[in-house]
Protein backbone atom coordinates (compact mmCIF):
# COMPACT_ATOMS: atom_id res chain seq x y z
CA UNK A 1 0.00 0.00 0.00
CA UNK A 2 2.86 2.39 0.79
CA UNK A 3 4.22 1.78 -2.70
CA UNK A 4 0.85 2.67 -4.26
CA UNK A 5 0.85 5.95 -2.34
CA UNK A 6 4.47 6.65 -3.31
CA UNK A 7 3.67 6.02 -6.96
CA UNK A 8 0.60 8.22 -6.81
CA UNK A 9 2.35 11.17 -5.18
CA UNK A 10 5.90 10.61 -6.36
CA UNK A 11 8.61 9.09 -4.22
CA UNK A 12 10.41 12.37 -3.53
CA UNK A 13 7.32 14.06 -2.08
CA UNK A 14 6.61 11.09 0.20
CA UNK A 15 10.20 10.64 1.39
CA UNK A 16 9.83 12.90 4.46
CA UNK A 17 6.95 10.71 5.66
CA UNK A 18 7.96 7.23 4.56
CA UNK A 19 11.72 7.79 4.72
CA UNK A 20 11.49 7.61 8.52
CA UNK A 21 9.49 4.37 8.53
CA UNK A 22 11.23 1.04 8.94
CA UNK A 23 9.86 -2.28 7.73
CA UNK A 24 6.37 -3.14 8.87
CA UNK A 25 5.23 -6.22 10.72
CA UNK A 26 1.84 -7.87 11.05
CA UNK A 27 -0.13 -7.80 14.27
CA UNK A 28 -2.67 -10.39 15.41
CA UNK A 29 -5.45 -8.12 14.13
CA UNK A 30 -3.90 -8.27 10.66
CA UNK A 31 -2.79 -4.64 10.65
CA UNK A 32 0.68 -3.66 9.56
CA UNK A 33 2.60 -1.62 12.06
CA UNK A 34 5.47 0.68 11.26
CA UNK A 35 8.05 1.68 13.77
CA UNK A 36 10.02 4.86 13.42
CA UNK A 37 11.26 6.49 16.64
CA UNK A 38 9.11 4.34 18.91
CA UNK A 39 12.04 3.22 21.08
CA UNK A 40 13.08 6.82 21.67
CA UNK A 41 9.79 8.67 22.11
CA UNK A 42 7.14 5.98 22.53
CA UNK A 43 5.03 6.65 19.42
CA UNK A 44 3.87 3.92 17.06
CA UNK A 45 2.77 4.69 13.47
CA UNK A 46 0.26 2.09 12.31
CA UNK A 47 -1.28 1.54 8.88
CA UNK A 48 -4.92 1.33 9.98
CA UNK A 49 -8.23 3.13 9.62
CA UNK A 50 -9.03 4.80 12.94
CA UNK A 51 -11.80 3.40 15.09
CA UNK A 52 -15.01 5.47 14.90
CA UNK A 53 -14.64 6.77 18.48
CA UNK A 54 -11.01 7.79 17.89
CA UNK A 55 -11.91 9.43 14.58
CA UNK A 56 -14.70 11.50 16.15
CA UNK A 57 -12.59 12.43 19.19
CA UNK A 58 -9.55 13.50 17.16
CA UNK A 59 -11.66 15.57 14.76
CA UNK A 60 -13.29 17.33 17.70
CA UNK A 61 -10.21 18.09 19.81
CA UNK A 62 -8.06 19.14 16.85
CA UNK A 63 -10.60 21.70 15.60
CA UNK A 64 -11.93 19.88 12.53
CA UNK A 65 -15.62 19.97 11.66
CA UNK A 66 -17.55 17.44 13.77
CA UNK A 67 -19.04 14.41 12.01
CA UNK A 68 -21.83 12.10 13.12
CA UNK A 69 -21.30 8.52 14.22
CA UNK A 70 -23.37 7.39 11.23
CA UNK A 71 -21.22 9.37 8.78
CA UNK A 72 -18.01 8.01 10.31
CA UNK A 73 -19.29 4.42 10.16
CA UNK A 74 -20.27 4.88 6.52
CA UNK A 75 -17.16 6.75 5.38
CA UNK A 76 -14.21 5.20 7.19
CA UNK A 77 -14.39 1.78 5.49
CA UNK A 78 -13.99 3.54 2.11
CA UNK A 79 -10.52 4.84 3.00
CA UNK A 80 -7.93 4.08 0.33
CA UNK A 81 -5.10 4.31 2.88
CA UNK A 82 -4.97 5.42 6.50
CA UNK A 83 -2.52 5.72 9.35
CA UNK A 84 -2.88 6.23 13.07
CA UNK A 85 -0.26 7.27 15.57
CA UNK A 86 -0.57 5.59 18.93
CA UNK A 87 1.04 6.60 22.17
CA UNK A 88 0.73 4.34 25.21
CA UNK A 89 -2.16 2.49 23.56
CA UNK A 90 -4.17 5.61 22.69
CA UNK A 91 -4.68 6.92 19.15
CA UNK A 92 -3.26 10.46 19.22
CA UNK A 93 -3.10 11.26 15.49
CA UNK A 94 -4.57 10.09 12.20
CA UNK A 95 -4.61 10.76 8.50
CA UNK A 96 -6.50 9.20 5.59
CA UNK A 97 -6.30 9.13 1.82
CA UNK A 98 -9.47 8.79 -0.21
CA UNK A 99 -9.14 7.99 -3.88
CA UNK A 100 -10.73 6.80 -7.09
CA UNK A 101 -7.75 4.44 -7.34
CA UNK A 102 -6.30 5.91 -10.50
CA UNK A 103 -6.33 9.69 -10.90
CA UNK A 104 -7.19 11.37 -7.63
CA UNK A 105 -5.77 10.86 -4.15
CA UNK A 106 -6.95 13.28 -1.49
CA UNK A 107 -5.30 13.57 1.91
CA UNK A 108 -8.10 14.10 4.46
CA UNK A 109 -8.80 13.93 8.16
CA UNK A 110 -5.27 14.83 9.26
CA UNK A 111 -5.73 15.41 12.97
CA UNK A 112 -3.39 15.41 15.95
CA UNK A 113 -4.37 15.54 19.62
CA UNK A 114 -3.25 19.02 20.81
CA UNK A 115 -1.25 17.42 23.64
CA UNK A 116 0.87 15.63 21.01
CA UNK A 117 1.15 18.42 18.44
CA UNK A 118 4.52 19.87 17.49
CA UNK A 119 6.19 16.51 16.88
CA UNK A 120 5.82 16.57 13.08
CA UNK A 121 3.08 13.94 12.74
CA UNK A 122 0.96 16.11 10.42
CA UNK A 123 3.80 17.31 8.24
CA UNK A 124 4.44 15.77 4.81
Amino acid sequence: MVEVVRQAFGSSSMEPIFGKIQAGRSTPAGRRTFRNMEAVIGYNLIEAVPEVADYLRLRSISGLTPRSVEAARAGLPGSFFAVCVRYQGETVAMGRIISDGALFFHLVDVAVDPVHQGKGWAKP
